[in-house]
């Protein structure tokens, strides 16, 4: 089991870096700043995020309410930090914006690609 949570961990990261750099090309981030630091800013939330909810499930084996409160806290976190890292280390004009409609599409992205893989 730990080899499967360490490849969905992978890919969770790697899909998340691809939409988020995506989401911040079609907001008209174009400096290399500006795109390393959302590669920066995900490489330092998501792991946690992935760890953290995987531990829930499957270590503590929460499922339900118990599991979408988690997501959410841990979601709302990564929003936070990641507002936190681009308001520092960029000059973007709405960094919060920026970081809860990045992360709103990643994650929904995410979803809807699980729900059609029938993985939830």
């Amino acid at each position: 089991m730990t080899g499967a949570i360490l490849r969905a961990m992978g890919i969770s990261l790697c899909s998340t870096v691809f939409l988020e750099l995506g989401f911040a090309l079609i907001c008209g981030v174009r400096d290399k700043r500006g795109l390393l630091v959302c590669v920066l800013a995900n490489t330092l939330t998501n792991p946690v995020v992935t760890c953290v909810y995987y531990f829930a499930r499957y270590g503590l084996l929460l499922t339900g309410g118990w599991l979408v409160l988690i997501t959410f806290a841990l979601e709302a976190g990564a929003v936070l930090t990641e507002w936190r890292v681009y308001r520092s280390c960029t000059d973007m004009k709405r960094p919060f914006l920026f970081s809860l409609g990045a992360n709103c599409f990643s994650y929904s992205t995410g979803l809807i690609v699980n729900l059609l893989r029938g993985a939830i």
